[in-house]
């Protein structure tokens, strides 16, 4: 037996499927790591977005900062943004690879508005 299916159906759920956004990155790392430790964890979440068909459009080490409350017996941190173009179900594995990742002090992820 086939199932046939509407033609709306089939567009909106490629609308859906296809459809790239852009968002923001702010990652707070453990002040401690080095160059090397904190460009691997940077590649890590790159790799994950160009496997999910989506673009980097620029990565900024901010540098070394006093944390405004200690996190993790942390007193700084060094703040790398990101800003990346993917579709919004690849995100979660970036949130996967940074709640096992130990250095990672804190992150958060912004949608932005075109």
């Amino acid at each position: 037996m086939v199932k046939k299916t509407s033609k709306v159906s089939m567009t909106a759920e490629s609308s859906i499927v296809g459809s790239q956004r852009n968002y923001e990155i702010m990652l707070v790392l453990n002040s401690a790591l080095s160059d090397e430790r904190i460009d691997a964890i940077v590649d890590s979440i790159k790799q994950i977005i160009v496997n999910g068909q989506g673009s980097v459009a620029d990565v900024t080490n901010i540098g070394k900062r006093r944390l405004a409350y200690p996190i993790k017996h942390q007193t700084d941190g060094i703040y790398i943004m990101m800003h990346y173009t993917l579709l919004s179900t690849v995100n979660k594995q970036i949130e996967n690879l940074l709640n096992i990742t130990e250095e990672a002090l804190r992150y958060m992820i912004v949608l932005l508005e075109k």
